[in-house]
């Protein structure tokens, strides 16, 4: 596995890791880091924040507007529209609808599912 920019993780529970990174980069370990495996990732953006509801539920954030969400531990990710172009920098799950997105010059979301 070829890895370059790593920029954050998120342990909703204990042993479980996600990281995330440049070009779409979504990484899982399920054994405190042990070991690593990749997870298809439908953005090609750079990523540079996630967080985790629960084992199941979680969102990444990254260039040019990208969000990715989860709702099976990162089997399956799906894009979510936020009809942005602008750096989105972190994110923090509300509770298990709605999670809140910061980014560059201010910008502020509120994301539903």
């Amino acid at each position: 596995m070829q890895v370059g920019w790593l920029n954050d993780v998120a342990s909703p529970a204990s042993g479980l890791f996600w990281v995330v990174g440049e070009a779409g980069t979504i990484l899982h370990s399920s054994d405190d880091g042990q070991s690593w495996k990749q997870q298809a990732s439908p953005s090609a953006e750079d990523l540079y924040a996630v967080h985790f509801e629960d084992a199941k539920l979680g969102l990444a954030v990254g260039a040019h507007g990208a969000a990715v969400l989860t709702t099976d531990g990162g089997a399956s990710w799906t894009s979510v529209a936020t009809g942005l172009d602008a750096y989105l920098g972190d994110v923090l799950w509300l509770d298990a609808k709605t999670a809140l997105v910061v980014g560059e010059a201010g910008t502020v979301l509120e994301l539903r599912r």
